[in-house]
């Protein structure tokens, strides 16, 4: 549990390395072997039971975390613009899939449009594993800068638009609901067509 190295100046980290593990893995070795075990205990909200995830979980290999699962389903409703960076020797890029992850970023309601938009772009660093900022320090910085350098001279781009438009605005309107919101929050349109449903 504890290195074997006998040094007077050695220090190890108060967490162990056995429970670093678990927070990687979480074992489900009943559901696997006792497939109704969720009925059983109340179904899959039971506190026994809530960790297992059928989707999440593979044949075969009774250990998993739900929370990947969870983070790829709320990808489409990523607002932000979002740059992947993928090692290529990592074991994830390895036996997953990267194009899943970006096709599916910022495509929701509410999201960002993705990559269709120019929203979500990808690069993979070459030689390295899932380590990433760790492993190449320096070609990290260069991609993060880059993606960065062009996100900000768009938005730049945007905020002077926004910024001209807004000055010519009345100070009085700038404070208070325009008459096409109030139209449009009472149902009525300029055309005579129906009010709209508040339902």
């Amino acid at each position: 549990m504890l290195p074997q190295d006998t040094a007077t100046d050695a220090v190890t980290l108060t967490t162990t390395k056995h429970q670093e593990v678990f927070t990687f893995l979480r074992p489900t070795f009943d559901a696997h072997a006792y497939p109704g075990l969720g009925a059983q205990l109340g179904g899959p909200n039971s506190a026994a039971y809530a960790d297992y995830t059928p989707e999440a979980a593979l044949p075969g290999q009774p250990l998993e975390r739900a929370e990947s699962v969870v983070a790829f389903h709320m990808l489409p409703y990523v607002r932000p613009s979002v740059l992947y960076v993928f090692g290529s020797e990592s074991h994830y890029t390895a036996c997953e899939p990267t194009a899943d992850k970006v096709e599916s970023t910022g495509v929701g309601i509410g999201g960002s449009g993705g990559a269709a938009k120019g929203r979500v772009a990808e690069v993979t660093v070459q030689g390295v594993g899932h380590l990433i900022p760790m492993e190449a320090v320096d070609e990290t910085a260069e991609v993060s800068v880059k993606w960065l350098g062009d996100e900000m001279a768009a938005w730049r781009e945007k905020e002077i638009v926004e910024r001209s438009e807004w000055a010519y605005i009345p100070d009085e309107q700038k404070r208070t609901i325009s008459d096409q919101y109030l139209e449009a929050l009472r149902g009525e349109t300029k055309s005579g067509a129906a009010p709209i449903s508040k339902l």
